[in-house]
């Protein structure tokens, strides 16, 4: 609306001016008749054309300002609208960082996650006894080789002991 409001008064101005540059035709062409009245009227009609180019001139460059403070006013406008977009979303962002971790939080302390984990102690404790009565009966139980070599050992111990008592025998008693 401002643009078609400038162009307005720039061609009423180039008409006024164009009018003016033809009067100075009509002035010399109505004294070289002898109409004087006319060549008045004529310079009465340049003077009111001039003072409008002059007024159309000044309304000009007032629009021409507010069209440049309109221009800015916009453009700080933009600006600020470009900054509320982004701060709205990086408030969508913290809104769904809250929700999610929110979410988080509620499934943490949630009683299925605590059943869980406790059926996980459970069935660790069930494996840590199953374990323990593993070992039990390995220690408690000797394999065949074990009690073999046992066996051969004692076996060996018997043997040594009873050629000490013979040594012991062959020997003199000395007293």
């Amino acid at each position: 609306m401002a643009y078609s409001t400038q162009t307005f008064y720039n061609f009423f101005a180039l008409s006024l001016l164009a009018f003016l540059a033809g009067c100075d035709t009509n002035e010399t062409l109505s004294l070289s008749k002898d109409r004087e009245d006319l060549a008045r009227a004529a310079l009465m009609e340049k003077k009111k054309c001039a003072e409008n180019a002059a007024a159309l001139t000044e309304e000009l460059s007032h629009v021409d300002e507010h069209i440049a403070k309109l221009q800015s006013e916009i453009s700080q406008l933009q600006d600020k609208l470009a900054d509320a977009k982004s701060r709205q979303k990086a408030i969508i962002m913290r809104e769904k960082t809250a929700h999610s971790r929110l979410k988080v939080k509620k499934n943490i302390d949630s009683d299925r996650v605590n059943d869980a984990l406790s059926r996980f102690d459970r069935y660790e404790r069930k494996i840590d006894d199953i374990e323990a009565q593993v070992e039990s009966y390995d220690m408690g139980s000797k394999s065949l080789a074990d009690e073999i070599a046992d066996l051969a050992s004692d076996d060996k111990v018997d043997d040594e002991l009873a050629q000490l008592k013979a040594k012991m025998k062959s020997e003199p008693k000395t007293k």
